[in-house]
């Protein structure tokens, strides 16, 4: 079929749609809302209560239910280690220097630990040949250390928090699995890391609570200010954070699969290795960021997986793809959509940037059962609630700025600085001149494109040619512009 009849239909399927009742165009709103209720509906399953994460108990498949096919974790091999439980269960501590329980209860205190080989108070902390378990009690406890020393933190290989079990510490790091269960929190004040030469699982079992709120804060507290959009029209996601800052650093071909849903308050690297989202699970990172995925890192997103910032920023690059993004593997293709949600912009701001960056080498790869069935799914998420605007709090100037940017269009711009090739892929929110390539006809060459129809109009209008001067060299946490290669 010549490029030309393509473009003919293409542009009769986009008027046809465009014309009907469709959706709202928010990848998040119009998403069939599994989210993460496989994973919910898992943790009801009989022998929940005894698995952790060093003993998943995988052959219970009613609690390890397979969506679209074996997770590389489930065959990872791990050695017994030492097991360390946490000695005072039900008991909380909060870090208070005036607080006579706190030496008692500190978590860096090995004492506070029981050796599982002996029954015995641990000699020695944790430490990265080491299994960490908090259990679960019914009333639940929280453990909040001094979150500004750098020595409280835990490093370990498998972490498991039990039901209700809350815990806040300044930094975590795993090579291991990682299960949050019902009720419970980890959040690393600092950070967190998965790392190791392992494939692992990163399991949450609660739920994503969707509140729909005042665009900005209430003016006083619990009155919403009457001069902005009322709350009906802005929802947020509220999804549980496991940090401020992560870093995926996976080595020698090996992944960590997320099992729910979690967010980070704001980076979330992809530095090396595999980042799995699973089956109808979803990743948010944070805002203030832009998300890279270095040259040896791939984001890959499973069937109803959603990847999307947990707000909009209407500022900075939403990501950087140096590596690749990938729905789906040969092995386990994906039976329906999955979906990458990017931030609409603000062309005003000093740094307005772009939904998503696309570098020379870069991959975009699709792998389906069916493509009428099962694409990857690139538009706006949805979200237009923005904490990063810039504070001004004179009530009129704020007011103006929140109006201005619930007004922007609600557009995603793709940039790819070099040749890139897209199949399996279904687009949307894209506005005029939106997608630029350095050929603006490269995209006549593309197989199962499908452009949906809050675009802002048929095919050929939506691309253009990526300026000859531009140049992007992001910045990142921690890494600056080294290690993205």
């Amino acid at each position: 079929m010549s490029w030309e009849l393509k473009v003919r239909r293409i542009a009769a399927v986009w008027i046809v749609l465009a014309g009907a009742s469709v959706a709202s165009g928010q990848i998040l709103a119009d998403l069939p809302d599994k989210r993460p209720a496989v994973w919910m509906k898992a943790a009801e399953a009989s022998g929940y209560a005894e698995a952790t994460a060093h003993e998943p108990h995988f052959e219970n498949e009613a609690l390890w239910p397979e969506v679209d096919g074996r997770p590389a974790f489930k065959d990872q091999k791990w050695p017994k280690a030492r097991l360390l439980i946490w000695r005072w269960p039900g008991k909380s501590v909060e870090f208070d220097r005036r607080n006579p329980n706190w030496m008692t209860l500190d978590l860096m205190a090995p004492k506070n630990w029981i050796n599982a080989a002996t029954g015995k108070p641990a000699e020695k902390l944790f430490d990265r040949d080491t299994d960490v378990y908090f259990p679960g009690t019914p009333e639940g406890y929280t453990i909040a250390g001094n979150t500004n020393s750098n020595e409280w933190g835990i490093n370990a290989r498998h972490i498991t928090l039990g039901e209700n079990v809350h815990v806040r510490v300044r930094y975590w790091n795993t090579w291991g699995n990682l299960w949050i269960k019902k009720g419970a929190a980890l959040y690393g004040r600092v950070g967190g890391h998965l790392d190791g030469g392992e494939h692992s699982f990163v399991r949450n079992d609660n739920p994503i609570v969707r509140r729909h709120v005042p665009h900005w804060r209430e003016y006083k507290p619990g009155q919403p200010d009457p001069g902005l959009p009322q709350p009906k029209t802005v929802y947020v996601d509220e999804i549980p954070s496991l940090a401020q800052y992560m870093r995926v650093l996976k080595t020698d071909g090996a992944s960590v699969e997320v099992c729910g849903a979690f967010e980070t308050n704001d980076e979330l690297q992809m530095v090396t290795g595999t980042l799995i989202v699973g089956p109808y699970s979803q990743v948010s990172p944070g805002c203030r960021s832009s998300q890279p995925v270095t040259r040896k890192a791939v984001l890959q997103l499973q069937t109803g997986a959603v990847f999307a910032k947990r707000s909009n920023q209407d500022y900075s690059d939403d990501m950087a793809l140096f590596g690749v993004i990938r729905a789906g593997t040969p092995q386990r293709p994906l039976l329906k959509d999955c979906y990458l949600g990017f931030s609409y912009k603000d062309p005003a701001r000093e740094n307005a940037g772009h939904s998503l960056v696309i570098h020379p080498g870069a991959k975009i790869e699709v792998h389906s059962t069916d493509l009428d069935k099962a694409r990857l799914v690139i538009g706006w998420h949805g979200y237009t609630r923005a904490w990063t605007l810039p504070h001004d709090h004179r009530r009129d100037r704020f007011k103006g700025l929140i109006r201005r940017h619930m007004e922007l269009p609600k557009v995603i711009e793709i940039y790819a600085m070099g040749p890139l090739e897209l199949n399996g892929v279904r687009l949307d929110n894209l506005p005029r001149g939106g997608f630029r390539l350095p050929d603006p006809n490269a995209w006549k060459v593309w197989e199962n494109v499908e452009f949906l129809p809050h675009n802002a109009g048929p095919p050929p209008t939506l691309f253009d040619r990526l300026p000859s001067d531009f140049k992007h060299r992001p910045r990142f946490h921690g890494m600056g512009t080294t290690g993205i290669n």
